[in-house]
């Protein structure tokens, strides 16, 4: 009964005093840039906070690979987000940037 006690005691001061809780490293500087795009059907908030990043890989040779969702942007929308991604990323220094609209299985 003891060792329950211990144990029970053990788990509740997770992380002891001495430790630290790892932290993931920082974002890449690609996913960033792109994460400070505006939503063109909803200006007031960022593709990422809207849902609609899924992605971001960048190469290096300067190349970026973008993957955005279908789900949560309007069709009239696909190519002024895929513009101002472009424009966001290469003023940034990237030197092509591809965006890929991924439709999610559920919407199939």
């Amino acid at each position: 009964m003891t060792s329950n006690m211990t144990m029970m005691t053990h788990l509740t001061s997770w992380p002891a005093p001495s430790m630290s809780l790892p932290t993931l490293p920082p974002p890449p500087r690609a996913w960033e840039i792109a994460a400070r795009v505006r939503d063109p059907s909803r200006p007031q908030a960022t593709i990422a906070e809207n849902g609609i990043l899924r992605d971001v890989l960048a190469y290096d040779q300067g190349d970026v690979h973008v993957q955005i969702s279908l789900d949560q942007l309007p069709a009239t929308a696909v190519e002024a987000l895929r513009e101002r991604l472009v424009q966001a990323l290469c003023e940034e220094g990237f030197r092509r940037v591809d965006v890929e609209c991924v439709v999610p299985r559920h919407a199939l």
